[in-house]
């Protein structure tokens, strides 16, 4: 069998052994050559040995970018905020962007 399809089945089986039983498990690929090899490895008979014991279902997904991602927090935080809340400063690295992001946080006068 070819390392990359090796190193995908204990991908699998360490993510199924940290995973409850009947859960899902939850599997990131980067693209669809990744994907193609996470697949041909979950077929392995040990893999689905391990599968039907622990009872789960293995799924693999495209995750977000990882500037989605942040975009995504970002906006989680702002809409959490408390009301007394007026502005919030998000770190940066310097290297990554000219300015530093400060988000006006809406007056509520109710």
């Amino acid at each position: 069998m070819s390392q990359p399809i090796d190193r995908g089945k204990q991908i699998i089986k360490d993510a199924i052994r940290s995973t409850e039983t009947g859960e899902i498990v939850r599997i990131p690929v980067a693209d669809a050559a990744n994907l193609a090899v996470f697949e041909q490895a979950l077929r392995a008979a040990d893999v689905q040995r391990m599968v039907i014991q622990k009872g789960v279902r293995v799924e693999f997904y495209f995750p977000d970018p990882p500037v989605e991602q942040a975009k995504k927090h970002m906006l989680a935080v702002i809409e959490s905020a408390d009301s007394e809340v007026q502005e919030i400063l998000f770190p940066y690295l310097q290297e990554d962007y000219w300015a530093l992001l400060v988000v006006p946080m809406p007056c509520q006068n109710s």
